[in-house]
């Protein structure tokens, strides 16, 4: 009796540990675990294993074939797509697959080849040497899965075609970190040209046309890749800009600043704007660090003597006068709008009047003379 209790207990534990097992094994296969460090051997892509791997075929194959050719025929770019920011533009890429964007295509020079998309909402360029006007801001692109934070700026741009066809683009986005450049059907549209499939030795290409004098006129050729996606190269618009090149003499310079009283630098500046017969509308203002003039050096002289520009000082009574012209007062008192000040070097006396004009400062500065020798 107590053997078949105990065979009887023992199958019993045999059989709940069976149960225990099957349904552990249905709980795996249920939630199959994650791969979050490796890479899928079937589709190369991360969070997941390849006994789990749900990827259409086509990409599989694609894929498988990019690591026998080793990156010859076929090309695949990534761009990760973490990191959010405000969103401010829609704008639909070519591929997505678990929130990696692939791009299927030849090898082609980088800097100057462009998509012709028509699910952009927005031409995207990749170079600051398209843009006439570039405004620097951070903003998200929409993708079919998410939202990535390529946006770097938006602005006025031009750009040509492999054939020479010009586009204005009013609104384009500049993100260095896309992998190529695209061109919107929007913007195609808004240039005034059309857009049309055509078959050349059972070769499909995309015509860019335009219609001039009733007569329709093919602009640009695009060709296609193997996944259907139409390219083109595309360059800057070449521009010239003639510019008046202000000739450099300083010899005539100095000679009109001698002649106009040494004025400064801004003020010389206003003179020549607004003023004629003489020869300094092509001149180049120089500034004072440029030139020497001993006049302006000793007129400016505070109290210590400048011994790099003036050798000697002269210690008799009024033979340095030191002035400047102070103005225009804002708000004016009454008919005067500017001050003078006038400090003798050797003893210190200093004398301040208000004057009208600057016209009647050296009268002021003789009637101060005279009355002080008086």
């Amino acid at each position: 009796m107590k053997a078949s209790l105990h065979h009887q207990k023992w199958n019993n534990t045999k059989w709940n540990n069976t149960e225990a097992k099957q349904e552990n094994g249905k709980h795996l296969q249920d939630k199959p675990p994650k791969n979050h460090e490796n890479n899928c051997y079937k589709c190369g892509m991360k969070g997941h294993w390849s006994r789990t791997c749900c990827t259409p075929k086509h990409w599989v194959d694609l894929y498988q074939a990019s690591i026998k050719a080793k990156g010859k025929e076929i090309e695949m770019n990534f761009t990760n797509g973490d990191g959010l920011d405000l969103t401010y533009y829609d704008i639909d890429f070519f591929g997505v697959i678990s929130k990696i964007h692939v791009l299927f295509g030849l090898k082609m020079n980088e800097d100057d080849v462009c998509l012709a998309d028509c699910a952009t909402t927005h031409t995207i360029l990749r170079d600051k040497r398209y843009f006439l006007e570039l405004t620097l801001i951070k903003a998200n692109v929409s993708t079919i899965s998410s939202t990535t934070n390529l946006v770097e700026g938006s602005g006025r741009a031009n750009i040509t075609l492999s054939n020479g066809t010009r586009f204005h683009i009013n609104d384009a986005l500049y993100s260095s970190k896309s992998r190529r450049n695209l061109l919107s059907f929007k913007d195609i549209r808004i240039n005034g040209y059309h857009i049309e499939t055509m078959n050349e030795d059972n070769v499909e290409y995309l015509y860019i046309t335009c219609i001039i004098s009733g007569q329709k006129l093919i602009m640009e050729k695009l060709s296609a890749f193997s996944s259907g996606l139409y390219h083109t190269t595309i360059k800057p618009i070449e521009s010239y800009v003639v510019v008046n090149q202000k000739f450099n003499d300083p010899k005539v310079f100095v000679l009109w600043h001698d002649r106009l009283g040494h004025p400064g630098s801004s003020m010389m500046h206003r003179i020549i704007e607004h003023s004629h017969g003489h020869p300094l509308k092509n001149q180049k203002i120089l500034s004072p660090n440029e030139y020497s003039c001993v006049a302006c050096s000793q007129g400016k002289l505070i109290i210590k003597p400048s011994f790099t520009e003036v050798i000697f000082e002269s210690p008799v009574f009024l033979e340095r006068i030191h002035g400047d012209i102070c103005g225009p007062i804002h708000p004016p008192c009454g008919p005067f709008r500017y001050f003078m000040i006038l400090i003798d070097a050797s003893t210190k006396w200093s004398h301040v009047c208000l004057i009208s004009t600057r016209n009647v400062a050296f009268a002021r500065l003789l009637a101060q003379i005279i009355r002080l020798r008086a």
